[in-house]
């Protein structure tokens, strides 16, 4: 059974890293910026058209994107950079950055835990600063007190240095 959260899920952070607006894939693909952000919470799944439009938008397979986790994900988008030049940090960049040290975050910790603290965050850059990005204020203050040194480690892995400023932040 294909589960429209995990499916929401692998196109908000897919769009993310291809640093898209929701209007550009819904234009690329002749669908409305709703009927994306309807599939991003997980309220709907794209038809079989729609699907395969995402995949070539997104460079990858129906599959993954349908039955990845969000793990999954990233691996295959980094297994699509050249991982021989060393990213440096930018605004262009930070997305990717962030889903790498979400990889090694999810290794580290419980599926469950995961989940509820770090599936619906983002990653953006300002003044030096990696700011992590997540969706109430309670989220954040968990992610500030519990999971800094988890976020701060997993940031210094992805990017071989050890002073890395990391801020963060909520939507509401």
């Amino acid at each position: 059974m294909i589960d429209p959260y995990q499916v929401g899920n692998n196109i908000y952070n897919l769009r993310k890293i291809k640093h898209l607006t929701q209007l550009e894939p819904a234009t690329k693909i002749n669908v409305s910026h709703q009927a994306v952000s309807k599939w991003e919470r997980g309220d709907s799944l794209p038809d079989l058209e729609s699907l395969y439009q995402l995949s070539n938008v997104f460079s990858i397979k129906i599959d993954d994107l349908i039955k990845r986790t969000t793990n999954d994900i990233a691996q295959i988008i980094d297994n699509q950079i050249d991982i021989k030049e060393p990213l440096i940090v930018d605004e262009e960049n930070v997305n990717i950055i962030w889903q790498r040290a979400l990889s090694i975050i999810n290794e580290r910790i419980s599926k469950p835990s995961f989940d509820v603290w770090y599936k619906n965050t983002s990653a953006k850059f300002n003044n030096g600063t990696i700011i992590i990005v997540s969706p109430n204020e309670f989220s954040t203050d968990w992610l500030r007190t519990r999971y800094a040194y988890h976020i701060r480690e997993a940031l210094s892995q992805v990017l071989s240095v050890d002073n890395i400023n990391v801020a963060f932040q909520s939507l509401e």
